[in-house]
């Protein structure tokens, strides 16, 4: 009080101290020892509310002591319902703020009981004059719902301080109610008024809990306080009257409007501008403001681009394909604007609330049917039948509700049906039925039904065409399945029982099965081959079964295996093999290690079952092998009931990829899924599993630093707010309990490796892109408002941007999937950011468990025209403008920069194939870096790494050399004119070997054992001949072109075999011909 006394001397002196006093918590000093100890000292305060009144006298006594006024809110000086006697407050003088009347409380009363009791009364009505209060009943609205759910202008304008009951027009929820409602017929339950010359005035309140910024300040403050002004300057004829404001009301915005706004604008005030009304007739729109002189505009593309309107004129717009614009109103000079409102052509609907919703999902039915595939219109879209039953006691009428479903080909969005409905799109394969307005639509009486015909494109010829789990919502209210549509059977679908429903186009020549055209399809003679005793079948077996032996789990072993533990302990595991027999073993089960035989490859395996010993020896190279020939013994034990026949079986694969893609991105897989599934694949000898992990319609990977990936784009589900979820798609319903719902966080998704890697099957990680990129994108739109709210409070520590998209000035082209924004921007630097950080976080996911070998980045469906008109591209130089509107020249780009993002991390890279297409060709593989190996995938060519002994060798005779060298810290070699090549630097080589596929260095070593011999002698030299590359552990010197063009090591190793042994000559002929 002291410091806030001498802040005002010499200036304005203090002449009133406020000191709240307001919102005491009950029981706030009940276990304080020193208000124990004063109770029981003075026992008078030892009352509900007296170290409250304890506590206020003494500051008025302070206040008193220093010639002040002592001013708080009327809680403050509340004893329970009467206001503390001013007498016993130091006969200071009392000044106080009456907040409270929230009449349905009961304190309304409250200003006039102070005024009488001799306080000084400020008329400060939270109904009226709290300012923290939203403007309109919108959720759009800044401010607190809380005394009144909303506090305009207007509300302020028309507060009447001399007599305050006539303010009582609605409780706090918006049921009207009067002051005879409050204070009964003769007023008797209300204080009224004695001393009228102790209300002094009255004052706006503005309490900052959702206000952080100046421009918010002013956006809550403005015009609200010139109302404020009027009331407390002058007494309005109708304060006497009792009679409507309308009139002076009107005057007064006109005011503002014409004239006022004016002068805040020059004093660089931004009052809030009120969004504008409009009334539609006639297909016209006619826009009124809450204040002449103010403008309007309308937008028919989601507030892309803006057109003025005129005020209060009918006036024709453009509508969109929904049958809907957004409205903005703007001050005098266009320069500022309200927020935008949407604007539907046709009467306004009743609103639905939640028992609206909730009957509609218990009891409306669904019974959806082809009704025409073969009759197409222009645009390539037949005919479906939708039949709505209501088998409730109440009647379905319009309303704000709309019912969500799901079409794979997609509906027409904006078609308005004969039934009264309207079609409308949402995103992906997600549109909605919903009434067109309360005239058009009959309604569905208790027990009746409705029928509705609509179009969607393509073709309807399957069951699963259509999908589970439509729903009900209406704005503000809780999403709702359809209770007939929650079944995975799809039993809401009609039959596809004729022709037209079964076809998709006239000329389509399928039908059906019979059951007589099963039968002769399936109808088999006699066979006189025997069946496939393994699947897949070998490239060699010689099965004798007239000799035979019986496998017994409880007697049988398999013998430790140092090479091999995995395998041995799988086949323990797999045939429930006893550990511990219970007598002397009847039989063992064996690996030993050989050299693959010539062309066989580490995938080999040679399996013999010797009945007569009862002994199976299982004789591979590899730990890869050794699995391959375990599982073909496994199906031989269980497709035989234990029966083990004579046999000789040599195998390899025909392909080293062999693989299946997973997608999980679309529908969800757990992990106990996923691992099951593993154990399948490798039963039959799969050994690349392509997870597809993202997609339009969700994320499925941790990825480390992105959280919003799996904390909003791995949940589907209806919802209000943008940072709870993705849209629902695929049948995956409103809520988060589906397969729409799911992510693999970093201890699962490093499981699945683990599994996968005992197994020898290689992970191959998709994240699509540019395309099928709609979850990613929305999701980083959710990071980036994350991103803005920490940046407009002053927070330096902010997150990176991944911006995916340039949201303000691309058009929302459809991919074929029906999304909208779904493509990755190639022009925007933080699109490879994001690309990077993803890699990056996968390569850690798979290290130390299964290195990440291949990054998959799907590249496929990007939908023409997406990037046009796009503002990054244009203002980005690296861009031509030649390309600006070429999908495919854009989408080279953005794979030529990804593509080099890959091969800095030395991995391979995988697309399909119209991810490497642009104007229906493929992009020329040096776009890559990359090589095509014919399997439909693009790997990305490791260089030539290696010292040379000068700085110029032959580029033709590097590019032709097969045998790639893999070293750490080596010299880059760069292509020069003609062709030459020049070093970058020299360092040491610390591995020499070929590229195989599988990478597995110690497995080649091993294998190699030249090579292996080579790099332990620590040579000083080595040359091969022809001078096409060398690797070594210092420098390479006495280069040589002699006529022969074998390659050849020279130089012996002392005390060992001399690598130019031919045996060493012959594997590296082998490896060149092959890689």
């Amino acid at each position: 009080m002291d410091a806030v006394k001498a802040l005002h001397t010499d200036i304005q002196p203090l002449e009133i101290y406020h000191f709240g006093g307001d919102e005491v918590a009950h029981g706030a000093w009940e276990k304080s020892p020193r208000c124990e100890e004063f109770l029981r000292a003075n026992p008078l305060y030892n009352i509900t509310h007296g170290l409250k009144n304890y506590f206020v006298e003494r500051v008025a006594k302070l206040a008193a002591e220093r010639g002040l006024s002592l001013g708080g809110w009327d809680d403050g000086f509340s004893d329970g319902a009467a206001p503390l006697p001013a007498g016993n407050l130091s006969k200071v003088e009392l000044y106080v703020n009456p907040w409270n009347n929230i009449w349905e409380w009961g304190s309304g009363s409250n200003a006039y009981k102070y005024a009488n009791a001799g306080y000084k009364v400020i008329m400060t009505q939270a109904t009226n004059l709290y300012f923290d209060h939203p403007q309109e009943p919108d959720p759009e609205e800044r401010g607190l719902y809380w005394a009144t759910r909303f506090t305009d202008t207007r509300k302020v304008f028309d507060f009447r301080p001399d007599a305050l009951y006539d303010n009582i027009r609605e409780d706090r929820s918006g049921t009207h109610q009067s002051k005879h409602d409050i204070c009964g017929e003769d007023m008797s339950k209300c204080t009224l008024l004695k001393k009228p010359e102790n209300v002094i005035g009255m004052q706006g309140a503005l309490f900052s809990e959702t206000i952080r910024t100046s421009a918010n300040m002013d956006y809550m403050i403005f015009p609200r306080i010139l109302a404020l002004a009027e009331r407390a300057w002058h007494k309005a004829p109708f304060e006497e009257t009792g009679a409507s404001s309308q009139s002076d009301w009107l005057t007064f915005a006109k005011a503002l409007g014409e004239k006022e706004f004016r002068r805040l604008e020059a004093k660089g005030v931004q009052y809030r501008i009120p969004p504008p009304g409009a009334r539609v007739s006639a297909d016209k729109v006619t826009v009124t403001t809450e204040y002449p002189g103010l403008g309007a505009q309308y937008s028919s593309d989601n507030g892309s681009t803006w057109q003025n309107t005129s005020v209060n004129h009918p006036t024709t717009v453009t509508w969109n394909q929904a049958g809907s614009i957004l409205l903005r109103a703007t001050n005098a000079a266009g320069t500022r604007n309200s927020r935008s409102v949407k604007l539907t052509r046709g009467p306004v609907k009743k609103w639905s609330d939640q028992k609206d919703v909730d009957y509609i999902a218990a009891n409306l039915t669904v019974f959806v049917e082809v009704f025409d595939n073969l009759e197409k219109d222009a645009e390539y879209f037949m005919t479906m039948s939708v039949r709505f039953g209501n088998v409730g006691a109440q009647n379905i009428t319009a309303g704000s509700w709309k019912i969500y479903f799901y079409t794979l080909y997609g509906a027409k969005p904006g078609e308005k049906l004969a039934c009264g409905m309207t079609v409308g799109h949402v995103n992906g394969i997600l549109f909605f039925f919903e009434p067109t307005s309360s005239d058009a639509f009959p309604g569905i009486p208790s027990g009746g039904t409705l029928r509705c015909l609509y179009k969607n494109w393509r073709w309807i010829v399957s069951r699963t065409d259509n999908m589970p789990n439509w729903y009900v919502a209406a704005d503000g209210m809780k999403a709702q399945k359809l209770a007939s549509t929650v079944d995975e059977a799809i039993t809401y679908v009609g039959a596809f029982d004729t022709p037209q429903k079964w076809k998709r186009a006239k000329e389509d020549i399928f039908n059906p099965y019979t059951p007589a055209v099963r039968y002769d399809i399936l109808h088999r003679g006699p066979s006189q081959k025997r069946p496939f005793k393994i699947i897949p079948t070998p490239v060699e077996s010689k099965i004798d079964a007239g000799k035979t032996t019986k496998f017994d789990p409880s007697t049988w072993t398999v013998k430790p295996s140092a090479e091999f533990p995995f395998e041995s302990l799988f086949i323990i595991k797999s045939l429930n093999i006893s550990r511990t027999p219970n007598n002397a073993p009847s039989g063992h089960i064996q690996f030993v290690q050989q050299k693959a035989a010539d062309g066989a490859g580490e995938e080999s395996y040679e399996l013999d079952i010797n009945p007569e010993s009862n002994e199976v020896v299982i004789k591979v190279s590899t730990a890869t092998g050794a699995l391959h020939g375990a599982q073909t013994l496994i199906s031989l034990v269980e497709n035989n009931d234990g029966t083990l026949f004579r046999a000789t079986i040599k195998d390899h694969p025909r392909y080293s990829y062999r693989g299946v893609m997973l997608d999980v991105a679309r529908n969800f897989k757990p992990l106990p899924w996923i691992l099951k599934f593993l154990d399948v694949m490798s039963m039959y000898t799969l050994n690349k599993l392509h997870l597809h992990l993202s997609e339009d319609e969700a994320w499925r990977v941790e990825i480390e630093g992105i959280p919003e990936l799996t904390q909003v784009g791995s949940k589907r589900c209806h919802s209000e707010y943008r940072d709870d979820c993705v849209i629902p798609q695929l049948g995956s319903g409103p809520d988060t309990d589906t397969s729409g719902t799911g992510y693999y966080n970093k201890t699962e998704y490093q499981a699945i490796l683990r599994y996968a890697n005992e197994r020898h099957i290689e992970v191959i990680p998709e994240i699509d892109m540019p395309a099928h990129s709609a979850a990613a994108v929305f999701t980083m739109e959710t990071r980036e408002d994350e991103i803005d709210y920490k940046r407009s409070h002053g927070n330096q520590n902010l997150p990176e941007s991944f911006l995916l998209f340039d949201h303000k000035s691309a058009k929302d082209v459809l991919s074929v999937q029906k999304w909208k924004q779904n493509a990755m921007n190639p022009c925007m630097n933080s699109t490879y950011r994001f690309v990077e950080r993803v890699i990056d976080a996968l390569i850690g996911l798979h290290k130390d468990i299964q290195p990440l070998r291949m990054f998959h980045m799907g590249g496929d469906e990007v939908a023409k025209g997406v990037w046009n008109g796009s503002q990054e591209c244009q203002n980005n130089p690296d861009i031509p403008n030649t390309i600006l509107n070429n999908t495919g020249q854009l989408q080279r780009v953005f794979m030529r920069r990804a593509s080099d993002i890959v091969a800095q991390k030395n991995l391979d890279l995988a697309v399909w194939e119209d991810g490497v297409y642009a104007d229906a060709n493929p992009n020329p593989i040096t776009d890559y870096k990359s090589k095509t190996p014919g399997d439909g995938r693009v790997s990305r060519t490791v260089e030539l790494k290696a010292t040379v002994s000068s700085s110029v060798v032959s580029a033709q005779e590097i590019s032709s050399y097969k045998l790639l060298v893999l070293c750490v810290g080596v010299t880059r070699i760069f292509p020069l004119d003609g062709d030459a090549v020049e070093r970058e630097k020299l360092f040491l080589c610390e591995a020499f070997t070929v590229n195989t596929p599988e990478q597995k260095i110690k497995e080649i070593k091993s294998e190699i054992y030249a090579v292996e011999a080579y790099f332990k002698m620590k040579m000083e030299t080595a040359v091969i001949h022809p001078s096409k590359a060398c690797g070594c552990t210092c420098t390479c010197s006495n280069v040589e072109k002699p006529n022969n063009t074998k390659p050849r090591l020279t130089k012996p190793r002392p005390g060992g075999k001399n690598i130019t042994d031919p045996s060493f000559i012959e594997i590296l002929s082998q490896y060149e011909e092959a890689y």
